[in-house]
């Protein structure tokens, strides 16, 4: 994206970022991040609602999958789930591992590996992450507002670590969250004073941790 020819120059948004700020060290990196931002493209492909159609259905296949397979019949559950236990059985299948009863109990007993329903909880406990964080484009959040939320909130986390003061992501409009933001904003599209809280209230809510 190209800055508009109309828009207040560079000069003139670095030096109110840093003065809200308070720390002109940062120069280097509000720079970096406005360059950034004008080639900046959509985060993640698609609808946003598509998207999360898409993994909210997958959820729903995978449940029933889980529910067929755990409603076969023992072994055949665990043969089916089990890899390591299916390559014993097939391995033994017309052996004298077959006809002694105590390698023949070995063969049969599943191995503890992670097994297909494991596998599966795991693909449904990524959807919902998924699904949870919204990817993909959505009118109600637009991803320019969002690349400048997140550019002021790296900011602000840059000079916390090097003061050792305590990080504010205060949503109100006039905080110096939602300013700052709204600077990297008019830098990138030159609209001036543009209201960033939404995007902000996003980007401020808690990063959750992976499973």
């Amino acid at each position: 994206m190209r800055a508009p020819s109309n828009r207040r120059g560079d000069e003139e948004i670095i030096d109110a970022i840093i003065k809200e700020a308070g720390d002109r060290s940062v120069a280097p990196l509000v720079k970096r991040r406005i360059e950034d931002l004008r080639e900046l493209a959509p985060p993640f492909p698609g609808s946003q609602r598509d998207n999360a159609d898409y993994l909210e259905d997958l959820s729903k296949l995978i449940n029933k999958l889980k529910k067929k397979l755990t409603t076969a019949p023992w072994p055949l559950s665990v043969a089916v789930t089990d890899a390591a236990f299916f390559d014993r059985l097939y391995d033994a299948k017309y052996t004298a591992i077959w006809i002694n009863p105590r390698t023949r109990w070995i063969a049969q007993r599943p191995s503890g590996r992670t097994s297909l329903l494991a596998i599966l909880d795991g693909l449904r406990a990524r959807c919902d992450q998924l699904r949870e964080l919204g990817l993909g484009i959505s009118g109600y959040h637009n991803y320019h507002k969002l690349g400048a939320a997140i550019a002021a909130r790296e900011l602000l986390e840059q000079i916390a670590s090097m003061t050792g003061k305590k990080l504010s992501l205060s949503c109100r409009r006039e905080s110096k969250f939602c300013e700052i933001a709204a600077l990297f904003f008019e830098a990138m599209t030159g609209k001036h004073a543009a209201d960033l809280r939404r995007a902000c209230e996003r980007v401020a809510a808690p990063v959750r941790t992976k499973r």
